[in-house]
């Protein structure tokens, strides 16, 4: 388990700085409406003031959250 682990601390220790790259890319893009809409969809109905984003990596969905007042 051990020599696993370790490649796959590897693996995103290497992977980290692109993986939020890219991140940042899709928050400046106009992928960001799509993930917008998807969310609103989600919540729609639902009287929320705060959201508990587990898991959240480079914060993707808690930036648009965010940004939605959430």
């Amino acid at each position: 388990m051990g020599e696993r682990l370790e490649e796959i601390r590897g693996y995103w220790n290497q992977r980290a700085k692109g993986y939020t790259r890219s991140n940042q890319e899709e928050l400046g893009g106009e992928d960001r409406i799509y993930w917008k809409d998807q969310l609103r969809q989600s919540l729609k109905g639902r009287n929320y003031k705060k959201v508990l984003d587990i898991g959240c990596g480079p914060g993707f969905f808690s930036i648009l959250l965010a940004q939605m007042g959430y």
